[in-house]
């Protein structure tokens, strides 16, 4: 695995790094590829978040019998399934548009990408994406920072790379 870094730039002006792993056979066009693929995701994502409707109320973990009294049981669990499931899609949606840069590269690239963790020398691969004129849309595109050594940072598993 070598390190990569992506550059973000929104409305043309920098706004944050992103530094990931990839495999080392992985050229600068695929890395383009895969973050341009990612970055679409994310937008797509935000999109779709923001045509939902409000949250749904969370049904809880059972339905709550008691309440129904002239209801079978059934019937009642029933309900309550509809109302998680309802609520499971809703929750599928509002994660999916918080989830960081680098952790929708690593789901974009079916995981050849990983998320970066601890400092590492600069390998020289670099990609730049733009946002674009998305204001007041907040993305997390999972700034680091690898010259900062921070001592509390987790160690790269060696059977992960």
């Amino acid at each position: 695995m070598k390190l990569a870094r992506i550059e973000h730039r929104r409305c043309n002006e920098y706004r944050a790094t992103t530094h990931v792993w990839i495999p080392d056979e992985m050229t600068v066009e695929e890395l383009g590829k895969l973050a341009h693929e990612a970055r679409n995701a994310m937008l797509q994502a935000e999109d779709d978040l923001a045509k939902a409707p409000d949250a749904p109320k969370n049904p809880g973990w059972a339905p709550a019998y008691e309440k129904f009294p002239n209801k079978t049981a059934a019937e009642i669990k029933a309900d309550h399934d509809a109302l998680v499931a309802t609520y499971k899609a809703w929750e599928a949606r509002k994660n999916a548009a918080k989830r960081t840069f680098a952790e929708t590269l690593k789901v974009t690239s079916n995981g050849a990408v990983r998320t970066f963790y601890g400092y590492a020398d600069w390998p020289g691969i670099e990609v730049e994406i733009s946002w674009g004129h998305r204001h007041g849309q907040t993305f997390d595109m999972s700034p680091t920072d690898p010259s900062a050594k921070d001592i509390n940072a987790p160690k790269p598993d060696e059977e992960e790379l």
